[in-house]
């Protein structure tokens, strides 16, 4: 992965990862969503393609986007690894200022992608 050009993350940020795509294996693929968690406003936010949803994959991803010493809210990885990273970390019990935001836009894309893959296939 490259570094984003507009500087990473920093103070508390929520990541997650979500798969985007149909049944298919070769036509599925995966995204990690990092946001700066903000009481109100503007937020800064990393969308990036990574391998898969496992812990490594998105330990990868914070280390590209977020500074040293962020505050992580995360799920997928544990407290030992995001530790050991130089981060540190907060298992959240929802995710409420990522998905609200999200999960329209990323509706939209999986509907998007699964369409085109569709009319590709038909044209074959």
């Amino acid at each position: 992965m490259k570094p984003s050009l507009r500087g990473r993350l920093r103070g508390r940020i929520e990541v997650a990862s979500y798969g985007i795509g149909g049944s298919e294996p070769n036509r599925r693929f995966t995204i990690a969503i990092g946001t700066e968690i903000r009481p109100a406003g503007e937020r800064h936010v990393r969308i990036t393609r990574i391998r898969d949803d496992s812990a490594d994959s998105l330990a990868c991803f914070v280390c590209d986007e977020i500074e040293s010493g962020a505050q992580v809210h995360t799920n997928t990885i544990s407290d030992e690894q995001l530790h050991a990273l130089g981060y540190l970390h907060e298992q959240p019990r929802t995710f409420p200022y990522m998905l609200p935001e999200f999960e329209a836009w990323l509706l939209a894309v999986e509907s998007n992608y699964n369409k085109a893959g569709t009319r590709s296939a038909r044209a074959a």
